[in-house]
Formats: C-alpha cells, sequence, structure tokens
C-alpha cells in the first residue's frame, strides 16, 4: 500500500475494500491516519457487535432477522472485544449468506463499493486456471514472482480492454442460466492469442485494437477495466 501511494498518490484512491483476511487495529488505524476511505468485511463468526441497547451480541445472531437479498446499516456499533467504534452495515446475499461491513462514514454505498471486490476474485482466478495458469511454473523466488505479477496484471488489463471491445462489437450469446458462455476476459485473451499466431495477416486487426484501448474516452476519465 505505500509502495502505491509513492507512485500514484493517495489521490487516485476512492476507497479500499477488502475481505476478511485484511482485518486488523493497526491496518484499520494506519488508513484513518492517512485519511483512506475504506469498506472491509469482518469475520462473522464469533464476531461480537454491539445491539441498540448497547449489549455485545454475536454477529451471527444480530442479523437474523435480515431478510434474503436485503442489507439493513446499523451506523456506528462497538466492534470485538476492545468495543472499537465503528460504521456497519450487514447484507445478505441470494444464498442467505451474510457478509458484515464496517466502512467509512463518508462512504455513501458500501455495499455497491463492496461488490466490485469480485473483480479481483475474476482477476486472480484469470491468473490460475482460466487463464494464464500461473501455478506450473512452480515460481518461489520473491522478484521473480513480483514480476511475473506485474506482467500479468498488464496482461489481464489488455485481455478485458480487448474483450470489451469485442463484446460492444458483437454481444456474446447468453446461455439459459443468464451467463455468457465465455468472460470478457477470455474473449479478449483468445482474440488476442488468435491475431498473434496468425499477426501477418491480422497485424491491421492487432493495431486498430491497440489503438482502441490505449485511446483516451471522450469524456477525459480513465477507463476501468473491470
Amino acid at each position: 500500500m505505500k509502495s502505491f501511494l509513492e507512485v500514484f498518490g493517495k489521490q487516485r484512491i476512492k476507497s479500499i475494500t477488502a475481505d476478511r483476511e485484511f482485518i486488523g487495529a493497526k491496518w484499520l488505524a494506519w488508513l484513518k491516519e492517512q485519511g483512506i476511505d475504506y469498506v472491509i468485511r469482518l469475520k462473522e463468526k464469533g464476531q461480537y457487535i454491539s445491539n441498540s441497547r448497547g449489549k455485545m451480541v454475536m454477529a451471527q445472531e444480530l442479523f437474523r432477522p435480515l431478510p434474503i437479498g436485503a442489507n439493513i446499516t446499523l451506523n456506528q456499533r462497538k466492534i470485538g472485544k476492545k468495543g472499537e467504534v465503528f460504521d456497519v452495515i450487514g447484507v445478505k446475499n441470494k444464498k442467505g449468506e451474510l457478509a458484515v461491513l464496517i466502512y467509512s462514514s463518508k462512504v455513501e454505498d458500501p455495499v455497491a463499493i463492496y461488490s466490485q471486490r469480485w473483480e479481483i476474485e475474476t482477476m486472480f482466478r484469470a491468473f490460475k486456471s482460466a487463464g494464464f495458469d500461473c501455478e506450473t511454473t512452480h515460481i518461489s523466488d520473491d522478484l521473480r514472482l513480483e514480476t511475473l505479477m506485474q506482467v500479468m496484471s498488464i496482461a489481464f488489463c489488455l485481455a478485458y480492454q480487448v474483450g470489451e471491445i469485442i463484446v460492444l462489437e458483437q454481444p456474446p450469446i447468453v446461455k439459459t442460466h443468464g451467463y455468457r458462455e465465455k468472460s470478457i476476459f477470455r474473449i479478449g485473451m483468445d482474440e488476442i492469442m488468435m491475431i498473434l499466431q496468425n499477426i501477418a495477416i491480422k497485424l491491421e486487426r492487432w493495431i486498430e485494437l491497440v489503438l482502441a484501448v490505449f485511446t483516451p474516452c471522450s469524456s477525459g476519465k480513465i477507463k476501468n477495466v473491470m
């Protein structure tokens, strides 16, 4: 995080979203000190949260009445044994799974922001079996692994952008279960592989796609690859 701030600056961060593995008093205190907004999921099992009367109760019990597909904002509540105060919101997805989020008071829609975290999981899946299959490299050296991650991140963004362009040109068929046959990343990756394997006759198409990827949006805003 500090490396990111040194290169890009705090102004490039709208908010930080993270799953249950990235929780901790020092980490949250540092984010507050830096003035960085966040939306972070708590570990629901064994987690205590104060109810409206100030009594500490289990998170699962507190949100038990919450209907499936709904969310409820509790505003500031005490969390854990130390009773640190955070803004809290609970949400149940369509499967009935509970997610308890703590967030900065400036964040207007924490559920929408947290839902974007799934895009990170999509990227990691693309790094592994659904795309680059990086685990087969068996790289363990930290420096080489860091370089590999950087290269894959750039390749992922390029493939995703190409996929978005292709989907706009020719919308994919959506199957009966409501999902595309291929992800946007996979569509883009397959297109790039096909072009590079036939570069002698596909050079014009490659130049067209590269120009489209790196052309700024008409609005002047940076494009979101996800």
